[in-house]
């Protein structure tokens, strides 16, 4: 399917000081910052099937993706007399491959037990880290692929709800984690020692590095934090708007396992120099719903520009920060639905363009989503689009 372009050139926009969107009331413009923006042009240069993103190397050279071996099966919930059994037959794995962009040779391939989690590349491009799990008991599998050996090291520990961690690559070996939800800590593979740690008193939650994993942005209750990566020291904090509660709970029997009433999206550029905020949802759940989009200075935390565009499903800045994508399963009413990804201009917030990543039958709209499926390389070249078991590469040309 060929990129569908914007034909608009522009959006109307506002600035830091008006309100957050006309979801709360119309804005007041303290500056229109309307103009006409030159569409950019991307083109396909690579489609690959039955596959998903997992991660870009910092140089950019390199893309770890996975391919599902078997789709996911049937999850079956019997209800006794005191409990709830939960019977998960899951996949039998999937593959974990390393091409080179560009090129798209194949570099490394291996097959992993379990459900994918995260992946990410160390500093040095030449390692991956990457996690799974498997269930009957529910095991966390944590692996390093070094690429220069061909060889995978894997440790495996049985779940633990209050322990246990996400991870990410930094260098030397060094890992960044989140712990139980609230500790932010760095360990070394592959023992797990803990060199450095901070947190406590909240939820820190989705933490993301810029490309020489200097600094880390993530989220703290109902707050945005920009954290030193070397020794986590605060460099900045930026509030989400009150009226859109983080906190917030869905009444459900058990209020401790009810969904979030609102959600948050957020990015830093491959730079560390631009960082985008977009969160979506309400003080409580009868509450209507807000949003908005805010594009901030990655060194001091200020706000640059305030957008009335709703994140939908997922965002993601160029390396340099001057594109921001947003991703949406744009429903036709004419039973398919369409993952899109728009493009827009920082910080003018002219659309630039508009890319069609795949047509799903209504019925797999949740297979359809790119939440952490847009993703633009390091080096500039290509903007990536990851969903519905699909993965597709575009090329910007300038």
């Amino acid at each position: 399917m060929e990129p569908r372009f914007s034909r608009r050139g522009f959006v109307r926009c506002f600035t830091y000081g008006s309100l957050i969107t006309s979801a709360i009331g119309s804005p007041s413009l303290d500056q229109d910052t309307t103009r006409d923006i030159a569409p950019l042009q991307f083109s396909l240069a690579k489609e690959i099937k039955g596959a998903f993103n997992r991660a870009i190397s910092p140089d950019g050279r390199l893309m770890c993706i996975g391919y599902i071996a078997k789709r996911l099966g049937r999850i079956a919930v019997a209800v006794g007399s005191d409990k709830t059994v939960i019977s998960h037959q899951g996949p039998s794995g999937f593959r974990v491959v390393v091409v080179e962009t560009g090129s798209w040779t194949e570099i490394y391939s291996a097959k992993v037990a379990g459900l994918p989690g995260p992946f990410s590349f160390f500093l040095n491009s030449e390692a991956v880290y990457g996690e799974a799990s498997t269930y009957s008991p529910i095991t966390c599998h944590r692996m390093v692929i070094d690429l220069r050996a061909r060889r995978l090291e894997e440790r495996q520990k049985p779940f633990e709800d209050v322990t246990n961690v996400a991870c990410q690559a930094l260098r030397d070996g060094r890992l960044m984690c989140v712990e139980g939800n609230s500790d932010l800590l760095q360990a070394g593979w592959p023992e797990f020692n803990v060199i450095t740690r901070t947190g406590g008193g909240g939820r820190v939650s989705g933490c993301r590095l810029s490309v020489d994993r200097a600094k880390l942005i993530h989220l703290f209750d109902q707050q945005l934090v920009c954290r030193r990566v070397e020794d986590f020291s605060i460099l900045w904090t930026r509030e989400v708007d009150p009226a859109i509660n983080l906190k917030a709970r869905m009444r459900w029997s058990d209020p401790a396992k009810a969904p979030y009433v609102s959600s948050v999206h957020y990015d830093i550029s491959a730079d560390g120099n631009t960082v985008a905020l977009a969160p979506a949802g309400a003080i409580s759940e009868d509450a209507p719903r807000r949003f908005y989009t805010e594009i901030l200075d990655g060194e001091t935390g200020k706000p640059a520009g305030r957008w009335p565009l709703y994140h939908h499903d997922g965002i993601a800045l160029s390396a340099d920060g001057k594109l921001l994508a947003i991703g949406e399963v744009a429903d036709r009413g004419v039973g398919h639905v369409e993952p899109t990804v728009h493009v827009y201009s920082v910080p003018s917030c002219g659309e630039v363009a508009t890319l069609v990543h795949d047509t799903t039958p209504r019925s797999q709209r949740l297979n359809a989503s790119l939440s952490g499926g847009i993703e633009f390389t390091p080096d500039g070249r290509f903007l990536v689009t990851s969903a519905n078991n699909h993965v597709k590469i575009w090329q910007l040309i300038r």
